[in-house]
């Protein structure tokens, strides 16, 4: 998020091919592999505990490239080699599903992608075997899940012969290949929520859960903008049977293979995300080097110079 900034105005002087390699030479050979190294070495080193943005690591390369900006006479902008702005830190693990009888837990049950705003959703629950609606097969009634948390399985179903029902292939349709058709049916149909039942939860919550357990930022001022989308829940079977019930869990499975879903109503469910925990101040690093002519054109050279910090006991120093 943040960028190393050098603003170069272009030089207007004519020259020559031969002036202009000479020139080219001249600098070229102060880039070094010994300096880069040193720089790399140091910014990247367990020191910089992996130059969180607004956190300890990131401020001490901050200063790290502010000293070296002055140490070989790069000019400032406007004053300042620094840009600042406020960020909100989201908490992945701040959202919590809940029932009547029973709390569920991120990523032990349920993982989700980022890209809703924070808000509590109530709703009924309701179990719809895959979740589609099409021609060649459905167990979907888009005309009774408006207000209503959906709960289905991933993927569509195969026929006898082992090929997907409505691709009629050996590769799924858009239907089976991801979540997104399903989310935008129920989301046009007025659904609150998806949760989608993983078959093989574990493997994926454990392959993917760096990701998800890493904090999120966003500008803060923006709030006002942030999508309202309806959020999709990727749980585990063992959560699915606890919100339908293990009779229910059983006939549905049982159904499922047979192609034929009845819907199942399991009771109120309560999502709430409040995911904002802490507010930072993070900068940007800028420079500024003013040519000789043409001074309203500008070049801006640009660079990220955080990272995503430490997880334990792991320093992810961003460089291999």
């Amino acid at each position: 998020m943040k960028k190393l900034i050098i603003l170069l105005l272009i030089n207007g002087v004519a020259l020559g091919i031969s002036a202009q390699k000479e020139v080219a030479e001249k600098y070229a050979k102060t880039i070094t592999v010994e300096e880069l190294k040193e720089h790399l070495y140091e910014i990247s080193s367990d020191e910089y505990e992996g130059r969180e943005t607004g956190y300890k690591g990131q401020q001490m390369c901050e200063k790290y490239m502010v000293d070296f900006y002055k140490s070989i006479g790069l000019p400032p902008v406007k004053g300042s080699y620094t840009q600042a702005f406020d960020l909100n830190v989201n908490d992945p693990s701040r959202v919590k599903v809940s029932t009547a009888d029973a709390e569920y837990s991120f990523l032990e049950d349920y993982y989700y992608y980022p890209g809703t705003g924070d808000r509590v959703i109530e709703g009924e629950l309701v179990y719809s075997g895959y979740g589609i609606t099409d021609k060649k097969y459905t167990d979907l009634d888009i005309f009774d899940i408006e207000g209503k948390v959906v709960m289905v399985w991933e993927g569509e179903p195969k026929r006898e012969d082992g090929k997907f029902k409505i691709s009629r292939s050996e590769d799924p349709s858009e239907w089976g290949s991801g979540s997104d058709k399903k989310r935008t049916v129920c989301e046009e149909a007025g659904a609150k929520a998806l949760l989608v039942i993983k078959k093989n939860y574990d493997d994926k919550k454990e392959s993917l859960k760096k990701y998800f357990s890493h904090k999120g930022m966003s500008l803060a001022g923006k709030e006002g903008k942030v999508e309202m989308n309806m959020p999709v829940l990727h749980i585990s079977e063992k959560m699915a049977t606890s919100l339908m019930g293990e009779k229910e869990m059983k006939k549905a499975k049982k159904q499922r293979e047979k192609l034929d879903v009845d819907k199942v109503a399991c009771g109120d469910l309560k999502i709430a995300f409040e995911r904002k925990t802490e507010k930072l101040t993070s900068t940007n690093v800028m420079a500024y080097i003013e040519g000789t002519d043409k001074k309203e054109e500008v070049i801006v050279i640009s660079a990220h110079y955080d990272h995503i910090g430490v997880e334990g006991e792991e320093v992810f120093n961003g460089a291999d």
